[in-house]
């Protein structure tokens, strides 16, 4: 099967090599994420040129607390206790220090309208220009046919 790139395989599914991680599709984080911000600056969608770029490191970001998922229908107990009881049987984040960097550096979210996931950001008192949200699978992909990877920003 060739995808969208021209290149390789576009089902995740269907990676079963660092050959294949590579010659992937990028995957949109839009299919988990419908909106984004920080602070009051709302996200938007971009195709980067510069996300696989960037160096995995030691960087100054750090997550404050275990993000948290909470219903947006904070009238409907049914959805109040879902998200309770997501939030008590899900690992979202681990910033165990044996972990490499990149890894501390992951949060599993949960996909859907209802929700609302909650993240903390610190950003070290270091000036940050942009930052970018995007599956980290993304940043092993060649991107797509001009080499961009889709990202939120």
């Amino acid at each position: 099967m060739t995808g969208i790139n021209g290149r390789g395989k576009c089902s995740p599914a269907q990676i079963r090599s660092w050959i294949d991680l590579k010659n992937a599709c990028p995957q949109d984080p839009r299919e988990l994420i419908a909106y984004a911000e920080i602070g009051a600056v709302a996200g938007d969608f971009y195709l980067s040129s510069t996300y696989a770029s960037q160096t995995w490191g030691t960087t100054p970001l750090s997550i404050n607390a275990e993000p948290k998922v909470t219903a947006l229908e904070t009238d409907n107990k049914q959805k109040v206790a879902d998200a309770n009881q997501w939030n008590f049987s899900h690992l979202t984040w681990n910033d165990s220090s044996s972990l490499a960097v990149p890894l501390r550096k992951i949060v599993f979210l949960r996909a859907g309208t209802e929700w609302e996931n909650a993240i903390s950001f610190d950003f070290g008192g270091t000036a940050i220009e942009e930052v970018q949200i995007s599956f980290l699978n993304n940043a092993a992909t060649l991107g797509d046919k001009q080499g961009s990877i889709p990202v939120i920003r």
